[in-house]
């Protein structure tokens, strides 16, 4: 099985249905499923925000609102997606 490593709280975010793309610097012909690894680093509160901006702008609510830092899942897999 393939997985991609991401920080928090973007894994979240993909995870949770709510940001469905993800730019790499390189380029993949792999379709299928990937499991979704979150990488060991707390997120600090401005990247929080930054995601909480996103869902803002993308959705124009607040809700569901984005976790405090120290509440995320780090260093493991958080679940699976599918490459399209």
């Amino acid at each position: 099985m393939k997985a991609i490593s991401i920080r928090q709280p973007w894994a979240w975010l993909i995870i949770n249905g709510l940001k469905d793309i993800e730019n790499r610097t390189w380029c993949t012909k792999y379709r299928g499923p990937v499991l979704i690894h979150a990488s060991s680093r707390v997120p600090t509160k401005a990247e929080c925000a930054e995601a909480q901006k996103i869902l803002t702008d993308n959705f124009g609510i607040n809700m569901p609102r984005v976790p405090e830092p120290h509440y995320f899942a780090l260093g493991g897999i958080v679940g699976g997606v599918t490459i399209t």
